[in-house]
């Protein structure tokens, strides 16, 4: 790897494989960063060129009002929330079943089985993430197989891992696994494509000429399948094209079958690429989140033994404002993440300290920075990848007092200002904190909280996320008591990633697991 590097003050810049790359290592220039227009400062062209690599340049063609308006909108994702959190105990009953299995031991026995919390958690997340982005049919028939695919193009976010795969030559294991993966999006396509036809002939022709199989194959176009996001693509697809095109491709008509194929083709990247962003951190951050639940709620534990009366741990907290979330008359069998407040401080607090990818644009032109109260000039970044960490916001002492240490009733303290009644009224407590996702601003004005990026680069997944991640990890607390399989707790190997994401368990984490009766 080549590389020369020069550093003015706080901004470092460094070429690695012929990419200028620049570092801004200071909160003083947070502002220029992330109020910087897209034409300025491109996040959609960097993270091509980044996940190029990883799952294809094309992936990222989809419209961007499909992402906001459609595929993660709010309506669609409360009207699946009941439907997730049953699928979230489906999933957790198939690992713990596949545990005795296993060990070999029957269903009815109650006991302790060993399990990696890892890989069970990531498998609960990315059943959550296909049905909500495939539909139900696909979590049913192909999940263990796209999942494993999946995993091999996850494999490694370091910034080598994902640079590598660029050198030309030798085997890419990724690439064949993409290659494997689009072609059972493919299948999924051209599957409800031939439903669409039969409709198509079934309008024109009636039903005479019908048997009672394609009839059914029509029926199969209403109710749920109507919500699957493969459908709605498709149907906005169709809805451009002549309606005659159908029954041209069913005729085999060549211009019919090309056009039908681009439409086929465009359906299954677009999903290919949104199951995989959508997957990737939120099952990071559900493993971390756990992982750090189960160590802190240890440590507090082995201080507190002597105590007479010891604070409830972190899982029973989750647990209980689970339990009461549940009861409440408008929960309609699943919880709201609003009902949820210590699970909401838990997770922000992992996404703070785990949070550690950093914010990535492209500049096409010279970048630059104003000066600071220190300088007389102003710093010019060349054009190439310009990169802020979001750990210089995340750490902050001012923000957050000893910052290295995991505490989630810090956001009920000084200086935040929490819903307790008179927080406001303390001069101590100057920092807001967000009613829905109980965080600190996120604004370029006020940057307090980076994990989700800042300005306009915010994850538009966020509320999707936060969705899956607290159902699998309250309906895990709800479901199971956890033990080490020693004495303690293993603390398990977590590696940063590159750009824009939540570290990444780099071994297995086993613990003993019991359901709870």
């Amino acid at each position: 790897m080549s590389f020369f590097h020069y550093i003015q003050g706080d901004v470092f810049t460094t070429t690695i494989l012929g990419y200028d790359c620049t570092f801004i290592q200071s909160n003083e220039y947070i502002h220029s960063f992330a109020t910087a227009t897209r034409n300025v400062l491109d996040m959609t062209g960097a993270y091509k060129l980044i996940a190029a690599p990883l799952i294809g340049e094309e992936a990222f063609f989809g419209q961007t009002k499909y992402m906001h308006q459609v595929v993660l909108s709010k309506p669609r994702i409360e009207k699946l929330r009941e439907r997730l959190w049953e699928l979230t105990d489906q999933l957790l009953e198939m690992k713990w079943n596949q545990s005795l299995m296993t060990n070999k031991k029957s269903v009815e026995v109650v006991s302790w089985q060993t399990i990696d919390l890892g890989q069970m958690l990531d498998y609960v997340i990315f059943g959550l993430d296909v049905l909500f982005l495939i539909g139900d049919q696909m979590v049913k028939e192909k999940l263990d197989r796209i999942s494993h695919l999946f995993r091999v193009m996850d494999s490694d976010l370091s910034l080598v891992g994902i640079l590598l795969p660029m050198i030309n030559g030798g085997r890419c294991p990724r690439k064949e696994a993409k290659n494997e993966l689009l072609e059972i999006l493919k299948q999924d396509v051209e599957s409800r494509i031939d439903r669409h036809v039969r409709l198509a002939k079934l309008e024109a022709f009636g039903s005479g000429d019908f048997d009672d199989y394609a009839e059914g194959c029509c029926s199969s176009l209403g109710g749920e399948s109507q919500q699957e996001l493969p459908e709605i693509l498709l149907r906005s697809e169709l809805k451009e094209l002549d309606g005659s095109i159908l029954l041209d491709y069913d005729r085999g008509d060549d211009a019919a079958i090309k056009i039908i194929n681009d439409k086929i083709e465009f359906v299954a990247i677009f999903i290919y690429g949104f199951v995989w962003a959508a997957q990737t951190n939120a099952a990071a951050a559900t493993i971390g989140l756990v992982h750090d639940i189960l160590l802190h709620d240890q440590s507090q534990a082995h201080m507190e033994a002597s105590e007479q009366n010891p604070c409830a741990s972190h899982a029973d907290k989750i647990r209980r404002e689970c339990a009461s979330a549940l009861r409440k008359e408008n929960s309609s069998c699943a919880p709201f993440f609003a009902d949820m407040p210590h699970l909401a401080r838990c997770l922000n607090e992992t996404l703070r300290l785990r949070g550690t990818g950093a914010m990535v644009r492209l500049a096409e032109k010279a970048f630059h920075l104003p000066p600071q109260a220190h300088q007389t000039q102003r710093i010019i970044c060349p054009p190439g990848f310009i990169v802020l960490s979001p750990m210089s916001i995340s750490l902050n002492p001012d923000t957050y007092p000893n910052p290295t240490r995991w505490d989630p009733d810090r956001y009920q303290r000084a200086p935040f200002i929490s819903p307790l009644s008179g927080s406001e009224k303390d001069p101590a407590r100057c920092i807001p904190i967000d009613e829905k996702y109980l965080i600190p601003p996120t604004t370029p004005t006020s940057p307090y909280f980076a994990s989700w990026s800042l300005g306009q680069g915010h994850c538009p997944g966020k509320h999707l996320a936060y969705k899956m991640i607290s159902m699998t990890v309250a309906r895990f607390f709800e479901k199971f008591e956890v033990r080490p399989v020693h004495e303690q707790f293993e603390k398990a190997n977590f590696e940063d990633v590159a750009a824009a994401g939540v570290q990444r368990l780099k071994s297995s984490f086993p613990v003993l697991i019991r359901k709870r009766t």
